[in-house]
């Protein structure tokens, strides 16, 4: 839709309205999957960082919860707080149906390593007893479990891409050579959707 004034220009109400209905239309479960799998990523950030911390071979540690200091929650509130944060700023969260799987483990290795330099950050500042390492197997640990469940959901979907489920529809305008290739690159990707 199309709202033009007499003058042939936007009115800035119909813009608003236009933008709100088009964001409405074009993306109406976004935000709640968005939401979900933040929450999700959280949760299992989250049962990693306290797994790990409970292994004293890996954390350095004896780990009493009657005894738990505050360098202790200083790094735990990194760890599971930084996640959404840093994946976000990597781009994990943006759409992948373009993304094959070796670009999707490139971006969350990427992940996983500056999760462990934030957690390294965060244990020094904190002056928290852990191993040196423990910041970096907990990021290399964090993004293999992410990755794992986000894969076993990718590869079905992308499956299901090829068999004509979950498909967007596109409208090419023009006929020129750019429209011909774009084409052609639409069909030569069915697993695009």
């Amino acid at each position: 839709r199309v709202a033009v004034s007499q003058s042939g220009s936007f009115s800035n109400g119909k813009r608003a309205k236009l933008q709100a209905e088009e964001a409405d239309m074009l993306k109406s479960h976004h935000k709640q999957f968005f939401t979900l799998m933040i929450s999700f990523d959280f949760v299992l950030s989250a049962l990693v960082f306290a797994h790990l911390l409970s292994r004293p071979e890996w954390s350095g540690i004896e780990l009493d919860l009657g005894a738990w200091s505050t360098p202790l929650t200083g790094l735990s509130l990194a760890a599971v707080f930084s996640w959404p944060v840093v994946a976000q700023g990597m781009g994990i969260y943006r759409p992948l149906r373009t993304v094959d799987i070796a670009g999707l483990l490139l971006r969350f290795a990427v992940v996983g390593l500056a999760m462990g330099m934030v957690l390294a950050s965060a244990a020094f500042t904190f002056s928290a007893p852990v191993e040196p390492i423990f910041p970096f197997i907990t990021g290399a640990a964090q993004a293999l479990a992410v990755a794992f469940f986000r894969i076993a959901i990718f590869i079905p979907m992308r499956g299901m891409r090829r068999i004509g489920r979950n498909f967007r529809h596109v409208l090419i305008v023009g006929t020129g050579p750019r429209a011909a290739y774009v084409n052609r690159m639409i069909e030569s990707r069915p697993d695009w959707g």
